[in-house]
């Protein structure tokens, strides 16, 4: 845990060297939330350009959300029927306690932007990338609220690889809002939408 913890930090410490030199050339700094099957995540997340069609791309994850114990072990009405006809005591929701989840996710990446081989104006940006990431997940007694987090417990963590496909349109050279369609390990799909701040020289 302390390991994977301590090469996150310096990961997001060497990266955060590169945001420094933010005004050598072109940033995207980008927020919003992503949305999937059960998830609803919140992401912030920087473009470093290395020149006008590759980009380096940094991106923070968190999410939470909460399951019942029960639930997760009776979620199936076959499962409660069965157990009636064994003559099993069934539970009741209020017989246990709620627990909420937090999910942490931390990705570098490269993205490739066609705006320019497709001349295209500068206020679209199509991208398309990939890269890889690590996710730690924490649990707590929901009932102890959400803002003491600190206090929950860590479940572990896993790699994961990530493919996107996005754009972005520039209200102003400034100002725009972008969309983005992330294939994590190629199995799980969310779409995300938000805004981006461009930095330049």
């Amino acid at each position: 845990m302390k390991k994977t913890l301590i090469t996150i930090c310096l990961f997001v410490s060497c990266l955060g060297g590169v945001a420094n030199a933010q005004l050598i050339k072109n940033h995207n700094f980008n927020l919003g939330i992503a949305v999937n099957k059960s998830l609803m995540p919140v992401y912030l997340g920087d473009d470093y350009f290395l020149n006008d069609w590759l980009s380096i791309t940094l991106e923070t994850e968190y999410n939470t959300y909460k399951t019942h114990d029960l639930l997760n072990k009776d979620v199936e009405l076959g499962t409660q029927i069965l157990k009636l006809l064994n003559g099993q005591k069934v539970g009741k929701v209020s017989d246990s306690k709620w627990v909420r989840h937090h999910e942490l996710a931390t990705n570098i990446g490269l993205n490739i932007h066609f705006s320019k081989f497709l001349n295209l104006p500068k206020s679209i940006d199509l991208y398309a990338g990939g890269g890889a990431g690590y996710l730690m997940q924490f649990s707590m007694d929901a009932s102890k609220g959400f803002w003491k987090v600190f206090s929950a417990k860590y479940d572990g963590g896993s790699w994961y690889g990530d493919v996107d496909l996005g754009a972005r349109w520039f209200i102003t050279p400034k100002f725009g809002i972008n969309t983005q369609l992330n294939f994590r390990n190629l199995k799980e799909v969310a779409c995300c939408a938000g805004l981006t701040f461009r930095i330049t020289k």
